[in-house]
């Protein structure tokens, strides 16, 4: 019975986050809620547990994709470049995507801020789907509050979250 209540807990914990972020984003109307944070919020609110989970992780590894995803952007010229989702791949936006995603996984996990969603933010940017600074910020500022809002929710449910040296995380980091 009590796995039931914990599920049900998380469940209703992680649309509780989504409608937060979601909330902030409609009242600031900037782009604070994109798909790769449902996978964070599912993450965080169902293995909380987990190094990936953690608020640093979360944090800096969107962080790293985004800038990882403009940074290929720039240097293949698609910037000025219509988004390729909206109107179709041309080889620049392949090009970028790689890069993208070679640097982000060289940098949040070689640097130890493995996210795997962030894998997802590097080409939601790299494709020019977002791409301005000021998208970008809205952008992380939704994954600070996504894990804020986690946090309270794991102490009101007596979830130690976030587990910075204790059980999973210190575990995978031997692991590593």
């Amino acid at each position: 019975m009590r796995d039931r209540r914990s599920l049900l807990y998380r469940a209703l914990g992680a649309s509780l986050v989504m409608a937060a972020v979601a909330g902030a984003a409609w009242l600031l109307r900037a782009p604070l809620l994109v798909p790769p944070l449902g996978a964070t919020t599912l993450l965080v609110m169902m293995r909380p547990d987990v190094r990936a989970s953690s608020p640093r992780n979360v944090i800096v590894g969107h962080a790293f994709g985004m800038t990882c995803g403009f940074f290929a952007l720039q240097v293949t010229g698609m910037a000025s470049q219509p988004c390729a989702v909206i109107e179709g791949f041309q080889p620049g936006h392949i090009a970028s995507a790689m890069i993208a995603l070679f640097f982000t996984i060289l940098t949040t996990e070689g640097l130890g801020f493995s996210h795997p969603p962030a894998g997802a933010t590097t080409l939601i940017v790299s494709l020019g789907v977002l791409r301005a600074p000021w998208q970008l910020a809205g952008y992380e500022t939704g994954a600070t509050l996504l894990v804020a809002v986690a946090f309270v929710l794991h102490r009101v449910g007596g979830v130690d979250y976030p587990l910075w040296s204790r059980n999973g995380i210190a575990e995978e980091a031997a692991e590593a």
